[in-house]
């Protein structure tokens, strides 16, 4: 496959190999006084639930005695891999509903059974989108995690695509709106945190390794996951 660009004034010719590409959507490392910690980067592939369980799966076998769950910059994706995620630290609890112009309280999500009972605390930003809020927000709710950090982005519709009659193009349309257990409106509001940590303007921690502390958010996370595991 070739794509040709147009630089200047003059047209240059890429060779273009197509590859099957794995996105990196989970990273996970062990912090100081058996902190672990998992940074989900999307909610947006077949493969997010089983790495992330992997992960999990990886830090508990190695002694984790808390869990801190980074969602920061995470802008959403699937409502399922949000629901699985939550599987994980939530028993047989509804996780999010919806309500259309027509109908309320409708299309409920809940999870299963075998929740993990490890302390648990979430990281979340301003950029903090949809499922991320849908997770964030239903452990909010139960009590279940502490939510650290900045108010989240207020995505808190759902969209589908309507195809054209030329089965080619199609419109994307809004069509419902999503609520926390309790029936807390997400949209243009957010989640709150339950520790409220700003970053400063200088510093972007998607530019730190993963685990460093220098990052005052993640910093003051694993304050409170030491905190919970005593």
């Amino acid at each position: 496959m070739q794509v040709e660009v147009l630089r200047g004034e003059e047209y240059i010719t890429f060779d273009i190999t197509r590859a099957a590409i794995h996105l990196n959507n989970v990273d996970y490392t062990m912090l100081d006084n058996d902190v672990g910690y998992v940074v989900l980067y999307q909610f947006a592939t077949d493969a997010l639930i089983n790495d992330f369980t992997k992960a999990m799966d990886a830090l508990e076998a190695e002694g984790a005695k808390s869990i801190i769950l980074d969602l920061r910059d995470n802008p959403g994706g699937w409502v399922d891999d949000a629901v699985n995620v939550a599987d994980r630290f939530l028993d047989k609890k509804l996780v999010v509903y919806t309500n259309t112009r027509y109908e309320k309280h409708v299309d409920e999500r809940y999870t299963k059974s075998g929740a993990d009972d490890i302390p648990l605390v979430v990281l979340v930003n301003a950029n903090s989108a949809s499922s991320s809020e849908i997770l964030s927000g239903a452990l909010k709710d139960y009590g279940r995690a502490t939510i650290v950090g900045t108010q989240t982005f207020g995505k808190g519709i759902m969209q589908y695509v309507l195809g054209l009659s030329d089965n080619v193009t199609g419109m994307q349309l809004t069509y419902c709106e999503y609520f926390t257990p309790k029936g807390n409106s997400v949209h243009g509001v957010g989640i709150t945190p339950d520790i409220i940590v700003e970053m400063p303007e200088e510093m972007d921690y998607a530019d730190l390794e993963l685990g460093d502390m220098n990052d005052p958010q993640l910093a003051a996370a694993w304050e409170e996951a030491v905190r919970l595991a005593q």
